[in-house]
């Protein structure tokens, strides 16, 4: 009975151990810690966080994320171990997300940590110089609010109202290679996908978070910046600007990028853009926004096609000069398309899309000027309805205008309640068929009437309404008595044929508004007429030969130990050039390239101290001639008229 009771007792004592054992086990345990942390990124590129990296646990012990918060500015995705995120592309400023993790042995879970973000966006910037103020982004698609940013404003006229006269403008290529293959990058409203990537033709291994957090940018600029600059770049405490010191001057070589991308002034003729040292962007007008996209970066989600390789360098500028409403009242596009692939494109198609919404959308007609290479939209009555955001009495007209090519066609588009015919091209055959002259359904253009063989007999063209609406008995849309309503519209350019790599085709725009005050909507479009013949004129004055020279109005000045090494002349010449040079000594190798650096002529010369070259074959436009001696390389722009 002892042995018994002692039995029990030792049993019950062993048990109170284990379980005190057990207790102070568990008091042990330690919840797991969840470290705050801070990160740059960039707006509209996806990141991944491994934030377990810093977190605190238990030793031995492991962890999972269990809970992530964010807002609606950041779209999220997770799982044990790492957190996706992506900052919406309109977004710029600080943002944090919360997490939470979990000790997977002991199960005890954290509190939230915070994960601060200091998100920076260049990816859209604005026009302001002038009347109007056009917001800008590097997606090919221009003046679209395509972050879907809440108040953003695409094509304010005039500047300070609210009131907008355009909603998008967008490039599109088609076209066939060498054997057959399709090419189509499409720029309409980029709803269900993207044609169109920011950044240079790279080699696709470059492709990827680092190459889109580079090229997500436009760059903004001043002329009184620039000039700035040369004054004061050698002075202690002067400070570049951002868009100055960082301006895409050029690529990366190992990346498969071209040496040279946007337009500046080798101050000391190296051949590397060192503002530090001299060196500024090129940039055309009083103010201008510089950006770069090509169409291979990824699979086309827009309308589904194969891109060409297509490289396309765009600078938005605009001019100041209130004494001069129809410059002050118009914004320029230059727009650069090189073929970076290795593929000769047997034809090469280009169409400017335009949403040309006149303050209130429901109201309006469009129209083109063979004579002018314009296409144009105006109001369709005396009043824009102020309730639909409209300018009221007196609305504007606006124009597009091509300054440096032909325009081949013209075709608007219709939406609601139009027929399903008239609407935009939403499918890559429909866009193609437009592309090619004819309506979305492969129906072709008449001449008369509606322009649909649907309500419409006749011949087919190329343009539909292409009558001045101020006179009458001319095809207009205010002429025919048409329904007036939200109204989109297409112009073709020229197509070129034999587009080889390397090659290169510049487009030059003007965009211009004018509002007749005193008069009715019809007066607006008259004075639109004067305004474009005004800026036609100021830009073949003011503007270069070339379009592919983008800076006008600057005194290039080359670094002292460079200077006269190469005289050309006569500069701009037409069929002979002279050039001279009292440094280079004996035989000389001589190159004239165009802007894309295609070579164009070559040759030798006996000695330079006086050769003629004869440059009639050439056509009108910039070049560079380098000479190639003992005494190193020296090179000299041509203007060819």
């Amino acid at each position: 009975m002892k042995l018994c009771y002692m039995k029990l007792t030792t049993a019950i004592f062993c048990m109170y151990i284990f379980t005190l054992s057990s207790f102070s086990s568990l008091a042990q345990d330690k919840r797991p810690e969840a470290m705050p942390d801070y990160f740059n990124v960039v707006a509209d590129v996806v990141y991944t966080l491994k934030p377990l990296v810093n977190d605190i646990v238990d030793a031995g012990h492991t962890a999972r994320i269990f809970r992530v918060i964010g807002s609606n500015a950041v779209t999220l995705g997770f799982n044990d171990s790492i957190i996706n995120y992506r900052i919406n592309a309109g977004y710029k400023g600080e943002h944090v997300i919360h997490y939470g993790i979990q000790d997977i042995q002991n199960g005890l879970f954290s509190d939230l940590a915070t994960i601060t973000l200091n998100v920076s966006n260049h990816a859209f910037d604005t026009l302001d110089i002038n009347n109007i103020r056009a917001t800008v982004n590097p997606y090919g698609t221009a003046f679209f609010n395509i972050f879907n940013m809440e108040g953003a404003l695409h094509y304010e006229f005039p500047q300070g109202s609210g009131l907008n006269t355009m909603f998008c403008m967008g490039l599109n290529l088609s076209g066939t290679k060498d054997g057959g293959g399709p090419i189509l990058s499409g720029a309409l409203y980029q709803q269900f996908g993207s044609d169109f990537f920011p950044g240079p033709v790279s080699m696709e291994a470059f492709y990827g978070q680092a190459y889109d957090s580079a090229w997500r940018k436009v760059w903004k600029l001043d002329k009184s910046q620039i000039e700035n600059h040369i004054r004061n770049y050698s002075r202690e405490g002067y400070e570049i600007p951002f868009n100055i010191r960082t301006w895409p001057a050029n690529g990366h070589a190992e990346s498969g990028q071209a040496s040279v991308l946007a337009p500046y002034h080798d101050y000391n003729d190296n051949g590397v853009y060192d503002p530090e040292n001299g060196d500024y962007p090129l940039i055309r007008g009083d103010q201008a926004i510089y950006y770069i996209y090509n169409d291979i970066r990824s699979a086309h989600t827009d309308f589904l096609g194969f891109g060409m390789g297509a490289e396309v360098h765009c600078m938005v500028y605009a001019f100041s000069d209130i004494d001069n409403p129809a410059i002050n009242n118009t914004i320029f596009v230059n727009y650069m398309v090189f073929n970076r692939s290795q593929d000769v494109l047997s034809e090469l198609r280009f169409s400017v899309f335009a949403d040309a919404d006149l303050g209130y959308w429901g109201d309006d007609y469009v129209g083109c000027d063979t004579t002018r290479n314009m296409a144009f939209i105006y109001n369709g009555d005396d009043n824009d309805e102020i309730s639909g955001n409209g300018y009221g009495s007196t609305p504007p007209a606006q124009s597009v205008m091509l300054l440096n090519q032909k325009m081949t066609g013209f075709l608007p588009f219709m939406a609601f309640p139009s027929p399903s015919w008239s609407f935009d091209p939403s499918s890559g055959q429909e866009l193609v068929n437009v592309m090619n002259g004819l309506w979305k359904d492969g129906a072709p253009l008449i001449g008369k009437g509606c322009g649909h063989p649907s309500c419409a007999q006749g011949d087919t063209v190329a343009f539909l309404f292409s009558g001045d609406p101020s006179l009458g008995g001319s095809w207009s849309e205010w002429q025919e008595g048409t329904l007036p309503g939200d109204r989109r519209m297409i112009i073709h350019i020229e197509p070129v044929y034999d587009f080889r790599p390397g090659d290169a085709v510049c487009i030059d725009l003007a965009l211009t508004t004018a509002r007749e005050t005193s008069g009715n909507h019809i007066d607006s479009y008259i004075l639109l007429k004067e305004y474009a013949t005004l800026v036609k004129s100021f830009y073949n004055e003011n503007l270069p030969a070339s379009c592919f020279d983008v800076s006008p109005g600057y005194n290039e000045i080359l670094a002292s130990g460079h200077r006269g090494q190469l005289l050309v002349y006569p500069n701009p010449a037409v069929d002979f050039v002279g050039v001279k040079s009292e440094t280079i000594k004996g035989r000389a190798e001589f190159r004239i390239l165009d802007l894309t650096g295609r070579q164009r002529f070559s040759g030798m010369f006996p000695e330079i101290q006086h050769q003629l070259l004869d440059v009639k074959f050439l056509e009108p436009g910039l070049y560079i001639i380098q000479v190639f001696s003992s005494e190193g390389m020296f090179s000299a722009k041509l203007i060819k008229r």
